[in-house]
This record gives C-alpha cells, structure tokens and sequence, in this order.
C-alpha cells in the first residue's frame, strides 16, 4: 500500500482564482499481483479546496472538495 500527500498551488493558472495554496489530496494506493505478469490495483483520492474565496476570485468558484476511485488491471506481455 502507498499513502501519499500532496498541496496544489496557483501560479496564474487559473487566471481568475486566487494565488497561492488552493488544495490539498491525500491518495492510497493499493496493488496484488493475480499471476507473474498479471496486476490488479485499486485507488482513491480525495482532494479538498483551501483558501476558497469565489465572492473575491470568480475562478474559486470551481475550486471544490473531489473524491475519486476506481479499480485496474494491468498485465505486462513480455
């Protein structure tokens, strides 16, 4: 299993949003080998907005709290 942190900034990306820290996502990921070749992973996210000031910056607007996961299998021919 790897757990993992990361903090979002803008640097003028997002033209209207607000400059600086604007999220934070905290992922797992979790993945088993079925066979030698064959793998089946699975993953979840969440992400949540900070500093949100959409009354100032009309592009904070679209800055929300997401979650997100899903599920894979990868196979590597060899």
């Amino acid at each position: 299993m790897i757990l993992k942190t990361s903090v979002g900034f803008n640097s003028g990306y997002v033209a209207d949003g607000h400059n600086g820290a604007n999220h934070v996502q905290f992922s797992a990921n979790l993945s088993y080998s079925v066979i030698k070749n064959m793998q089946l992973y699975a993953y979840s996210n969440y992400s949540f907005a900070i500093n949100k000031d959409s009354n100032r910056y009309a592009d904070d607007e679209l800055l929300q709290d997401v979650f997100w996961a899903g599920l894979g299998l990868s196979y590597q021919y060899r």
